[in-house]
């Protein structure tokens, strides 16, 4: 997981699940030259990480504006 400093914490998240190393690292690194200053990227390679995470992020009433997830999660379905 990418986390950032206290300042970025206040910006919306892109989170992004993917069980795939490498397409996860160039989607991270894509979105991090393009949005990193206007948001916080966050990565998984567990779909069940990925579920806790959005949890807690609603929970704390954090915006998320985007959530990519691979189609194909190993321990996920649907």
């Amino acid at each position: 997981m990418t986390e950032g400093t206290s300042e970025s914490l206040s910006l919306p998240v892109l989170l992004v699940v993917d069980s795939d190393e490498k397409a996860r690292q160039v989607t991270e690194l894509a979105l991090m030259r393009r949005f990193g200053t206007d948001y916080r990227v966050l990565t998984f390679d567990s779909g069940v990480k990925g579920i806790e995470v959005l949890r807690t992020l609603a929970s704390q009433g954090e915006d998320v504006a985007l959530m990519a997830a691979d189609l194909q999660l190993p321990e996920c379905q649907g």
